[in-house]
């Protein structure tokens, strides 16, 4: 049950597009927090760009050092840089 109701918090906070990125970016720190499984990290890091801001960058760039999401969180930060280049 804590791994679905984990699921279902980082999807709500997907779904809600209008709200600050920086309070997205720190409920998605929440919710890493909390992961257990490499799969919940990954599902941080697709959520990550939807609210691309300076610190989603960096909490995806902090995670490429695990092995196990490297490539995601690097998929993540590079669609982050893109949509901050756009906002320039």
């Amino acid at each position: 049950h804590r791994i679905l109701a984990l699921r279902a918090f980082i999807r709500m906070i997907e779904m809600e597009p209008h709200q600050s990125p920086q309070g997205a970016v720190l409920a998605l720190q929440e919710a890493l927090r909390l992961s257990t499984q490499p799969e919940e990290k990954k599902l941080v890091l697709g959520v990550l760009p939807v609210f691309s801001c300076k610190e989603a960058l960096h909490l995806a760039e902090s995670l490429a050092g695990e092995e196990d999401i490297k490539a995601e969180a690097e998929t993540a930060a590079g669609k982050i840089k893109k949509a901050l280049e756009k906002q320039s």
